[in-house]
C-alpha cells in the first residue's frame, strides 16, 4: 500500500512548504533529520522525516493516544517518541516516498506500535 503526503521544501535552518508551515530541526542521527513543525497540524503532535536531505516520512500521532495512559507516551516524552519511533520505522520498513502515517490511541500499546504500518493511514481530511 502506497502512503503519501505534500513534500515540504527544506531550508538551512529547517524546511517550509508543507501547508507553508515552517520546521525546526529537532534531531539528527547520520543522514536521518527530524523536523518539528512551528504551529499545530493536528489535534496531536507531527515529526517531519528526511533521510539523505530527501522528505521521506511525516508522522502523526493523535492527542488521544499521547494522553491515554495505555498507549504509553505522554506529554512528556511525546517527541522523543515521535523520533525513535520514526528512526525505528524508517531503518526497519521501505516505506513509499512521502509516506504519512497517522497513530491513534488503537495503534499504540505501551509505546510501542502494534499494527501493520498500513494501518496507519492518515484520515481523509489530512492527506
Amino acid at each position: 500500500m502506497v502512503i503519501s503526503a505534500q513534500a515540504p521544501s527544506r531550508k538551512k535552518s529547517g524546511f517550509s512548504g508543507f501547508q507553508g508551515v515552517k520546521q525546526v530541526l529537532y534531531r539528527k542521527s547520520g543522514d536521518i533529520e527530524g523536523f518539528l513543525p512551528q504551529r499545530v497540524l493536528i489535534d496531536g503532535h507531527t515529526m517531519f522525516f528526511f533521510v539523505g536531505k530527501k522528505y521521506a516520512l511525516r508522522l502523526d500521532v493523535s492527542r488521544t493516544a499521547v494522553t491515554s495512559a495505555v498507549c504509553g507516551i505522554g506529554e512528556h516524552r511525546v517527541y522523543q517518541w515521535l523520533w525513535e519511533t520514526g528512526l525505528e520505522i524508517l531503518e526497519k520498513n521501505k516505506l513509499a516516498p512521502k509516506a504519512h502515517l497517522f497513530v491513534t490511541s488503537d495503534s499504540v500499546r505501551e509505546g510501542r506500535l502494534i499494527v501493520p504500518l498500513a494501518r496507519l493511514k492518515p484520515p481523509p481530511d489530512l492527506t
